[in-house]
């Protein structure tokens, strides 16, 4: 396949039926996929070129190897042309999410056009994170995308009880989920819209970036958003949301954190997301400081964080605050936190990094 060139390559692939394969079958569209994906890789700059020819509005199983490969190219730090790239993505993200599928291709070939967003996303990711990043030039095609992909149907309503049955943690469901890793992006979104700004010596806020706010809104009304793997990416955002435009947070405090009674867990996720996922800055502490003395007082009954426990993160920003000379809430944990091994951990961690020197970041937003 290397030596046919991409023409030739979009010519083999309209042509070559495997009928349906049997699971032990050397070859499958799936099969041909994965090969697709590394040459898009090695020759990234002229599949882009030609990325319109690979247009099989029924085969997402070839589609998505193709974007794959451009987002193996960029994490190896490969420039590519991003306006063919992001004209085709936008073309495969305005696919009909579903399509005719036989359940007997379920090992052989994507069986709608999900997984072929989900390499969109990670695509953007990496174009937000390479050396050079994407050109903000493309901006506006790029949030066209995230646009959609943040209403995306996955995760559906009925996945929240095969989530509460596994010992997945809502940030790594949002992870393996379409509208999750979507909202994760449009956090990245910002993060690289930010860079841009400050790049020109200027101070960014989140009015520089109004398409933005209202998927934020959506995101967090209770009648269009109850997932808990989407909810969750809201405790991660709080940082560069406090960075960019701590008033809207502010504002946003009751709605973040207390939804009422009756949609009390989507509170504790993005609490505890916070907690597991951020490290402190001190505005934030300012503006939650006295939910940090009730969450010390009255631990969650039933975390929804286990490999990190919201505990432990809980004693981590409580003794930075205290080290800042921000608050006394040491003192006033030191009964309910002081004897857990959350608790011991934490401070372990906490000697063995910034903290102790009175400094901590998150991303490149450092704050003293």
């Amino acid at each position: 396949m290397r030596g046919l060139g991409a023409a030739g390559v979009r010519a083999f692939l309209a042509d070559w039926d495997p009928g349906l394969p049997s699971f032990f079958d050397r070859f499958s569209p799936e099969g041909l996929g994965r090969v697709l994906s590394t040459v898009v890789s090695e020759q990234a700059g002229a599949y882009a070129s030609a990325a319109d020819m690979f247009r099989f509005e029924n085969e997402p199983t070839y589609v998505r190897p193709v974007i794959e490969g451009f987002a193996d190219a960029v994490k190896r730090g490969i420039g590519v042309d991003w306006a063919n790239i992001l004209q085709y993505c936008g073309w495969a993200v305005s696919q009909p999410r579903s399509r005719a599928f036989d359940a007997g291709e379920f090992f052989f070939r994507d069986p709608h056009w999900g997984w072929t967003r989900r390499s969109v996303i990670i695509l953007l990711e990496r174009g937000f994170a390479s050396e050079p990043p994407i050109p903000e030039e493309f901006s506006s095609r790029v949030w066209d995308l995230l646009s959609v992909l943040a209403n995306d149907p996955d995760p559906a309503a009925s996945d929240q009880w095969e989530y509460e049955k596994s010992n997945t943690d809502p940030t790594t469901h949002a992870m393996n989920t379409v509208r999750g890793e979507a909202l994760i992006a449009v956090v990245k979104y910002l993060e690289w819209r930010t860079g841009t700004i400050r790049a020109k010596g200027l101070k960014p806020t989140l009015s520089d970036m109004p398409e933005v706010l209202p998927v934020l809104e959506a995101k967090l009304d209770l009648q269009q958003e109850q997932s808990l793997a989407v909810r969750s990416v809201f405790g991660q955002a709080l940082p560069i949301l406090a960075y960019l435009d701590l008033q809207w947070v502010q504002s946003h405090v009751e709605v973040l954190f207390n939804p009422g009674e009756q949609y009390s867990p989507l509170g504790q996720v993005v609490w505890e997301s916070y907690l597991v996922d951020s490290r402190l800055r001190a505005d934030l502490f300012a503006l939650l400081e006295q939910r940090y003395r009730v969450a010390v007082r009255r631990p969650p009954a039933k975390p929804m964080y286990t490999f990190r426990t919201p505990q432990q993160a809980l004693a981590e920003h409580v003794m930075t605050a205290f080290w800042w000379g921000l608050s006394d809430l040491e003192s006033e944990a030191a009964a309910p936190l002081g004897n857990t091994r959350a608790c011991r951990r934490a401070r372990e961690r906490c000697r063995s990094r910034e903290g102790a020197g009175g400094v901590h970041t998150m991303g490149s937003y450092r704050v003293v």
